[in-house]
């Protein structure tokens, strides 16, 4: 599907960034992306390979403009056959889970890990990954919410929100703030109503 999606829509001018969740955090998908001459930014599983470094006292976490603790890591998993950039973000965890006792040094934070190939500062990593969350909610909030227009009925609502629907995926997937014209349709004319 990645090969597809960038065959849709390459351009000389037009830079393609992968925003994916943890689901896709892949070598063979990684590769692909990487082979495409395309960027990504996905959030990386919890690997035991990954939490003993971060947990490692010799990290050194900087706290950038927005606030958010950040580190790099270049470093591959297991089997991968090279080394990625890994940014990683900690989250002082509520002082309640905190006060619990803990046997692990560094078990009062809360880590998140992203492999990226940008050239992005760790933070703005971490900020243009929420704004994938924020991609997902406006999914959610366009599912559940009725489309309502005085002018089309039935079919029509419904292509309205599926043409909504594929600009907020494109987005989603792509980190794509516009869309070229092959994105939008026109709604059905009133003689299919």
């Amino acid at each position: 599907m990645i090969k597809e999606i960038v065959a849709n829509i390459k351009t000389d001018d037009l830079e393609i960034m992968f925003r994916m969740d943890s689901g896709y955090f892949d070598n063979g998908i990684i590769e692909t992306i990487e082979s495409l001459g395309c960027k990504y930014l996905i959030k990386a599983k919890e690997y035991l390979t990954l939490v003993t470094q971060v947990t490692d006292p010799s990290i050194l976490f900087v706290t950038g403009d927005e606030g958010r603790e950040t580190a790099e890591l270049f470093t591959k998993q297991n089997t991968w056959n090279k080394d990625r950039r890994f940014v990683i973000s900690r989250v002082l965890k509520p002082e309640k889970e905190r006060a619990q006792l803990s046997l692990i040094d560094g078990d009062e934070y809360e880590y998140f890990f992203f492999v990226t190939n940008t050239e992005l500062p760790s933070e703005k990593v971490v900020i243009s990954y929420e704004k994938r969350g924020n991609a997902e909610n406006y999914i959610k909030e366009a599912m559940r919410k009725p489309v309502k227009s005085p002018t089309f009925t039935g079919a029509c609502r419904t292509v309205e929100r599926e043409e909504t629907l594929v600009k907020v995926i494109v987005h989603h997937v792509c980190g794509m703030d516009r869309f070229p014209r092959s994105f939008l349709w026109e709604s059905p004319s009133k003689e299919r109503r």
